[in-house]
């Protein structure tokens, strides 16, 4: 029973507030209530399963997304691909379903220049950023564990 009550404890500091209404439903279970609201759920950044995800406008810049994710992965960031044929639209709006904090979309200006474009979770797009930069950005949010996000 205490170690239920402990899991249902660390649930509730890692998820944030949105689980502590849980535990306020009025039928018992409050991981039936839980359950509901996870879909919803919006992570800290620094503690999402996938930070950031990596996507191509066409499959020709797949070589340019394969050297930045092993750029962020060396970083030590949660990182994800998307280089297949779909539109990008189409993988815009499944990253932000899927509530990744930064996509990275490259295209041939891009890959021309070696730079990304950063789109953060809530519409914010900034364009011509160099990796290094973007790296060093988000390892001084994660050492501050800010909870707003920056390029």
């Amino acid at each position: 029973m205490a170690l239920r009550g402990l899991a249902l404890l660390l649930l509730l500091q890692a998820a944030g507030e949105a689980l502590a209404h849980a535990l306020a439903l009025p039928f018992p279970g409050p991981v039936i209530g839980m359950a509901l609201l996870l879909p919803a759920l919006q992570w800290p950044w620094f503690r999402a399963p996938v930070q950031a995800k990596v996507i191509t406008i066409s499959e020709e810049q797949a070589a340019y997304g394969e050297k930045i994710l092993a750029g962020l992965r060396a970083a030590g960031l949660r990182v994800e691909a998307d280089f297949g044929p779909d539109k990008l639209g189409a993988k815009i709006r499944e990253a932000s379903q899927q509530k990744i904090p930064y996509l990275l979309i490259l295209g041939a200006k891009e890959a021309e220049a070696g730079t990304v474009s950063v789109r953060i979770r809530g519409g914010v797009e900034k364009q011509g950023v160099a990796l290094d930069g973007f790296v060093e950005t988000v390892r001084k949010e994660i050492a501050e564990r800010s909870q707003n996000l920056t390029v």
